[in-house]
């Protein structure tokens, strides 16, 4: 996308290439005759971590792809097969799982420090990759993100991303 900065220069933003983590996008208006808005638009985004901040406890693949986010996703299909992050996940007010779904896809529990977060069927009529399942949470947390299946049926994870709002 183009975009004018601060000094009116045209400049673009890939957001394809933005660093994981949370970001804070700040745009305002300027009419022709240089008059500046005094409300400007806020936007908190959070960006993706890829597949390599997961590590595999039990049962899960890492399969290369270069339609997947950051060209791999895990892949698993046995029962229990673990899957966590490397570190701790920190200040998330909103966790989101970047996931494939479809007819033959599984569920997974979500744990997040210790404290159960839900369990989520991937199961959808129509095959999708790159779907986001977003998981509002009750008050801000942090500690290690676990990911768990609950059936004998695929499950697709490429990403995570957590979000801390301002």
């Amino acid at each position: 996308s183009n975009f004018l900065d601060r000094q009116r220069r045209d400049i673009s933003i890939d957001v394809a290439r933005a660093k994981s983590g949370t970001r804070v996008l700040e745009a305002v208006a300027v009419d022709e005759a240089g008059n500046v808005d005094a409300t400007p638009v806020r936007a908190v985004v959070a960006v993706p971590y890829g597949p390599g901040k997961l590590k595999n406890l039990t049962g899960w693949k890492r399969v290369k792809s270069d339609s997947a986010l950051g060209g791999s996703s895990w892949r698993s299909d046995p029962r229990g097969a673990l899957l966590t992050t490397k570190g701790k996940v920190k200040k998330a007010d909103v966790l989101a799982l970047v996931v494939s779904t479809g007819r033959r896809a599984g569920s997974i529990a979500v744990d997040l420090g210790r404290r159960d977060l839900g369990r989520y069927s991937l199961k959808t009529e129509e095959a999708r990759d790159h779907v986001v399942l977003l998981l509002d949470l009750d008050k801000r947390r942090s500690g290690k993100l676990e990911i768990r299946t609950l059936s004998k049926k695929d499950v697709e994870i490429e990403g995570i991303a957590w979000l801390t709002r301002p």
